[in-house]
């Protein structure tokens, strides 16, 4: 089968490493799979088998679309003649996206796309583009949502959208070679060891400093725990450029707090490294549809506190949800102080991680639909 992947991003970093891992598995698995992604340059290189389309685009429909007019042709003229069986469109808002809307009446390939939440739903410069919306989603011939009550699916609901497209929902995964010794074979790295972190605990944040990451709260956090025995490890990386989020703030805070680390080049090998080492993840986003980092979180058995945006609420039996900064501590606190309290959750969320949520189930349920919508290809 052949495949067509469309995202503004394409790294093991962002969120948009959940599409560049099914790409990649569904390579292993025999397909023939092209991504049409973002960079900056134009150039077409094969990573992993996977055949990678990189183009100098960024913006969207509403902020306005920027590179040349010569990409952004050689963009449109791949999408209408792939000749794949299947298209499948990452996440609306974004100029990969976007721009494949008025194009989608002369594709052949059969279209799915994952909204990814629409996190710019309500905010009134966007709201000429989610009243044309529904126009555009009864186009396509399936919809995935990552998240059965999020706002992308309730607004799939309330415009019914649902009466004229299927839709699904195949939420994200932490992928099982990464996180399972016995499937990797590759010897655990000793995160703390290599990064001199001496602490008798050490609490991980995982999030790019884009403001919606919320790590102001965090820095609350840390300011606010009054104990000497945590390092609080924060790794992501900076916006470019770096003022637009909150990279500045982040790494000024750690010049001055003692115990606050910023780790913002780490390898993929690393950060997963540094999941196993923690003893407990902070999540304090503001805006969220489905996060990966959490299912990493139950995979590498570590406990969670969490704000309660996107899939989270979903997950209260396995995580603990706080909102503000004096309860986050005290939910702290409680775990730290509470060792089998912190192993008893985080059983009941790698049992469940290992039931549904591991990168294979998730590329079965894709690799399935993509087979039904392929064989339904007129």
């Amino acid at each position: 089968m052949k495949i067509l992947h469309t995202h503004h991003d394409y790294n093991d970093w962002s969120g948009s490493r959940i599409l560049k891992f099914i790409s990649e598995e569904l390579v292993r698995r025999g397909h023939v799979v092209r991504v049409l992604t973002g960079g900056r340059e134009r150039v077409t290189e094969t990573i992993n088998g996977v055949i990678v389309d990189l183009f100098p685009i960024s913006g969207n429909l509403v902020s306005g679309i920027r590179g040349k007019r010569e990409y952004i042709q050689e963009y449109d003229d791949i999408i209408l003649a792939s000749g794949a069986d299947v298209m499948l469109n990452y996440a609306v808002q974004s100029w990969a996206t976007d721009l494949v809307f008025p194009l989608l009446p002369r594709i052949s390939a059969k279209k799915a796309l994952v909204p990814c939440g629409y996190s710019r739903l309500g905010d009134k410069h966007y709201e000429s583009y989610f009243s044309k919306l529904p126009d555009y989603l009864k186009q396509y011939d399936h919809i995935i949502y990552l998240s059965h009550n999020y706002q992308d699916k309730k607004f799939g609901d309330e415009k019914e959208i649902h009466k004229y497209v299927n839709f699904s929902v195949i939420p994200n995964a932490a992928d099982e070679r990464e996180f399972d010794l016995r499937i990797s074979g590759v010897p655990r790295l000793n995160f703390r060891k290599k990064y001199g972190i001496n602490t008798p605990y050490m609490i991980l944040a995982v999030g790019n400093h884009y403001l919606a990451k919320n790590h102001s709260l965090l820095l609350k956090v840390v300011a606010g725990i009054k104990r000497k025995d945590i390092t609080f490890a924060l790794v992501g990386r900076p916006t470019r450029p770096k003022w637009r989020g909150c990279y500045l703030l982040c790494n000024g805070a750690s010049r001055f707090i003692k115990n606050l680390r910023l780790f913002d080049s780490l390898s993929r090998e690393d950060a997963v490294a540094a999941f196993r080492a923690a003893d407990i993840f902070l999540h304090t986003s503001k805006v969220e549809c489905d996060p990966i980092v959490m299912y990493e979180a139950f995979a590498s058995r570590t406990p969670i506190v969490a704000t309660p945006v996107g899939s989270i609420p979903e997950f209260e039996e396995y995580l603990n949800i706080a909102n503000k900064s004096g309860e986050i501590i005290q939910r702290v606190s409680f775990l730290l102080d509470n060792p089998k309290e912190r192993f008893l959750l985080t059983g009941r969320a790698y049992r469940l991680w290992r039931e549904k949520y591991t990168l294979a189930r998730i590329v079965d349920r894709h690799e399935e639909l993509y087979n039904e919508l392929a064989s339904n290809r007129l």
